[in-house]
């Protein structure tokens, strides 16, 4: 990020609130035992800190968060055997779970380790950016209870699971100006936070209160939402690439990409262009083993956008 940076201001009831929800949409009343596998500057971190409070837990903490030390899987296994039976929880960004599959696909010794330890948790967390569609299938086709979260620091995180809000959390889309497009995604609700510290001016711009009480904060995200079919995030209203009088969501550049077998991830940008006005430009991450074709990654690009 750039710019000024934000202290997000999350009261005690607005933790609770989003423990609450997690608790009853995973079905984990009562109370569970979590795995910390997130530094705790992070709010998914925080929040596992928060969630065991309220369940009267104590978390299993990874060498990576206590020592500073890189994530692996042997390391996420240690904190996985510590967790007591009953109810398991854990909070994941895609990284780490690339990590966790991958080194079960190449590690013979510990592929059924990895495998019983993931499928041990009631639901795994899963937010902090876009996953693969590639990582995804993986995930379906070894049976690793996945929850994919949208939320931000100031909304404590995850309140849309699996496209649809937690309970209590309101979901609204500003329309645009194009019917058919994508509009800026709001979310309201008792987890948003109450602004941003000693900063009126942002707060009064990203906060803001509707006539039947209920607190809403602004994100910097586009997408469309229905009961039925709940929200789909298309990108950051930033990440538009306007190259040669058309505009491309860099988001969706990066998803055709992914859906390559040879793709791990992908970013994309766009550079400026004496011909173009902006050009897009990609980095790609390779899959262990396998060799992304350049030429054949942007004939992808061409035929599905």
């Amino acid at each position: 990020s750039t710019g000024r940076p934000k202290q997000t201001v999350l009261s005690a009831g607005a933790l609770r609130a989003s423990g609450l929800a997690t608790e009853k949409a995973t079905g984990t009343d009562g109370g569970a035992h979590w795995l910390l596998a997130l530094p705790v500057h992070y709010v998914a971190g925080a929040q596992v800190v928060a969630r065991s409070v309220l369940a009267a837990t104590r978390p299993a903490v990874t060498a990576s968060v206590r020592d500073g030390s890189r994530f692996t899987a042997r390391d996420f296994l240690d904190a996985a055997h510590r967790l007591p039976s009953g109810h398991r929880m854990t909070s994941l960004v895609p990284t780490q779970l690339h990590t966790l599959v991958e080194e079960a696909e190449t590690d013979a010794a510990l592929e059924s380790e990895i495998l019983e330890a993931l499928r041990s948790f009631d639901a795994i967390l899963l937010g902090g950016a876009p996953a693969s569609t590639a990582l995804l299938h993986d995930c379906g086709q070894l049976g690793i209870p996945l929850v994919q979260t949208y939320g931000s620091a100031e909304t404590a995180g995850g309140c849309v699971y699996d496209r649809h809000p937690l309970p209590g959390t309101h979901v609204a889309v500003e329309p645009a100006t194009d019917p058919s497009a994508s509009g800026r995604i709001w979310l309201g609700g008792p987890t948003v936070a109450s602004g941003y510290l000693d900063d009126p001016e942002r707060t009064a711009s990203s906060f803001r209160r509707s006539p039947d009480g209920t607190w809403w904060y602004r994100t910097d995200d586009l997408g469309t939402f229905s009961d039925r079919e709940g929200l789909s995030v298309a990108g950051r209203a930033d990440d538009v690439i306007l190259t040669g009088g058309v505009k491309v969501s860099a988001r969706a550049v990066a998803a055709v990409l992914e859906q390559d077998p040879s793709v791990r991830e992908a970013v994309v940008v766009g550079v400026e262009s004496p011909r173009w006005g902006q050009e897009i430009r990609a980095a790609v991450s390779r899959r262990p083993n396998r060799e992304p074709d350049v030429p054949s990654l942007a004939d992808r690009v061409r035929q599905d956008m």
